[in-house]
């Protein structure tokens, strides 16, 4: 049974994020695809000052959120590290090409919260996806290729 989840993480108030459980003591409470998407709406609506379309996908092993920012709403010089800061808190680890393998991270706030809302791979994209009305927008501003 999907429910609605409140909670705070990374200093940011998150409403509404839907959920297919409630959380309980020594459960993972797992998010719907629905509820991922509105939980990084958030949280770039809290860190960035701006929205964003964002695009999720799940699959076998796996799953992927990409997301993007319109420039004309963020700093160039931010850039960088905002997709730094982006993929560390919704990236759950890197693959090792030395190795072969996917080395996953111990984050502390999922495991602390006893809540799984982090992607195996996380891109934040400046402009718009492509095929929007917001991509033609851009595009008649020259501000995408």
């Amino acid at each position: 049974m999907k429910t609605k989840i409140n909670f705070k993480a990374y200093g940011v108030e998150f409403k509404n994020i839907e959920a297919y459980n409630a959380p309980k003591e020594g459960y993972t409470t797992h998010l719907t695809g629905r509820g991922q998407s509105a939980m990084v709406k958030q949280y770039v609506k809290a860190f960035y000052g701006c929205s964003c379309q964002v695009s999720t996908d799940f699959f076998s092993m796996g799953s992927s959120v990409d997301v993007w920012v319109d420039p004309r709403d963020i700093y160039e010089e931010h850039v960088k590290e905002a997709k730094a800061d982006f993929r560390s808190v919704f990236q759950s680890g890197s693959f090792n090409g030395m190795e072969d393998i996917y080395e996953y991270n111990n984050n502390g706030v999922e495991k602390q919260l006893g809540i799984d809302f982090q992607f195996k791979y996380a891109t934040l994209n400046i402009g718009a996806k492509y095929g929007t009305k917001k991509y033609e927008e851009l595009q008649k501003l020259g501000l995408e290729d």
